[in-house]
């Protein structure tokens, strides 16, 4: 019996076979209608429909919708056998444009937003893709690079109004690339933003769902989104530390050059176009030496998280001039430089984030006589991993007493039956000590 497979329609690469899904309409007696179809590969095109997938032996649990984003020259050349571009010629093509529209404090920064932006239509490939994260104060061009971003990444999407149950699903069915401005707003206790957090928080990883009920035919059922795809942030403030510990920050300044800073982007340019139908190609044709690039590549000095962050990029890289080490060398440098100053910054941040991580868990977690087991205020923190990703029941202990949150050691208390060891928690406590730093 032949086997039925799972296809992500929007970007998916199985059994050295690359698919991605493309919009078109047809006129039928009926009007206009949405009949969306799958561009493969091999420069095979079939409908995105039930009876064509399981002729593939494929079948599907989400739809994409995407919008049309790769024009119909664009794929009448690809399907026809035209070559491939070549890789190194679309990525200075991506780069061009970021230099033309902004003023970033380090070359290399170009590189490294050209080098995601194109990695976004190989991202199903990677076990992880990095947020970026766009720091800086008001006029520093973070719109604007959030703007050119969706122009030239895959499936790019602007979120400024967005609702959480809209960017969710574009997610799940597009794979969308979100560009997220404003992310301070993320912090808001509303039940819609709190899930979205939580999406944005599992969705630099490849293989994780959050859930939600949904309504079908009067009947509530419970639904999973996926929540991996790539995302870039832009904010004055920093990111909580669960984001910002998925994330490659790039700093943002106002640019002294009035020419860069007054110069608007054209949304309607024909060059966007032009890259994208660059891009598309490369994503159906490049992919396996990508994969095994990405698979090979290897480190001793760039470890864990941030080996898992930076893979992907560094991977990319070494394809886009393949025959120049150089280049490769540059991006390594830039990604060990932006390592060390993250560690410096979370030394820094330990105490007002361990103080907020804190109040939010008796603020979503209110207990009986602010009992705490150390094993919930522990799992609570490891939530926060870009500070507290290896916390345990002795660094509890003594930044607790440091900051003078508990009279004493831990003690033992029967809760259901068992003996629970843990700390009682005064939450006006924690205010006060958020206070004397500044933090209200």
């Amino acid at each position: 019996m032949k086997e039925i497979r799972e296809l992500t329609p929007a970007q998916d690469f199985q059994d050295g076979i690359a698919y991605c899904c493309i919009p078109v309409q047809k006129i039928t007696e009926k009007g206009i209608l949405e009949s969306p179809e799958i561009i493969t590969s091999e420069r095979e095109h079939f409908p995105l429909s039930e009876e064509a997938l399981l002729l593939k032996g494929f079948y599907i649990k989400r739809r994409a919708n995407p919008l049309p984003r790769w024009s119909e020259k664009g794929i009448k050349s690809f399907l026809s056998g035209n070559p491939s571009p070549d890789i190194k010629e679309v990525f200075e093509g991506i780069r061009r444009e970021y230099k033309t529209y902004l003023d970033l404090i380090d070359e290399r920064f170009y590189s490294l937003l050209s080098i995601w932006a194109l990695g976004t239509y190989f991202y199903r490939l990677f076990s992880v893709y990095p947020y970026i994260h766009l720091n800086g104060e008001i006029q520093s061009g973070k719109t604007k690079t959030l703007i050119l971003t969706s122009l030239l990444s895959f499936n790019g999407e602007l979120t400024f109004n967005s609702t959480p149950a809209y960017i969710t699903r574009v997610i799940h069915n597009n794979h969308s690339t979100c560009c997220v401005d404003e992310a301070e707003n993320l912090n808001s206790r509303n039940e819609g933003r709190k899930l979205l957090v939580s999406m944005y928080n599992a969705g630099y990883k490849k293989g994780v769902f959050t859930g939600k009920m949904e309504k079908e035919k009067g009947i509530w059922k419970p639904k999973l989104f996926e929540a991996y795809s790539p995302k870039i942030f832009a904010s004055i403030n920093g990111l909580s530390p669960a984001l910002s510990s998925r994330s490659i920050p790039i700093p943002m300044v106002e640019t002294s050059n009035k020419e860069i800073k007054n110069r608007e982007i054209d949304i309607n340019n024909p060059i966007f176009q032009e890259i994208r139908d660059n891009l598309y190609p490369l994503m159906l044709t490049q992919f396996k030496e990508i994969k095994e690039t990405y698979h090979n590549l290897t480190d001793t000095e760039i470890l864990g998280r941030e080996w898992e962050l930076w893979r992907p990029i560094l991977a990319l890289s070494k394809l886009i001039y393949k025959d120049e080490e150089k280049f490769y060398n540059e991006i390594r440098d830039l990604a060990l430089k932006i390592i060390s100053e993250k560690k410096e910054i979370r030394k820094e941040e330990i105490v007002p984030t361990f103080l907020i991580s804190l109040k939010e868990m008796i603020e979503e977690y209110p207990a009986k006589d602010n009992f705490y087991p150390s094993s919930q205020i522990i799992n609570f923190l490891k939530e926060r991993d870009g500070v507290f990703g290896s916390i345990n029941g002795k660094f509890l202990s003594l930044h607790l007493k440091k900051l003078a949150l508990v009279d004493g050691n831990s003690f033992c208390k029967k809760i259901a039956g068992r003996v629970i060891r843990g700390y009682r928690l005064n939450p006006e406590t924690i205010s006060e000590r958020l206070k004397a730093i500044g933090i209200r």
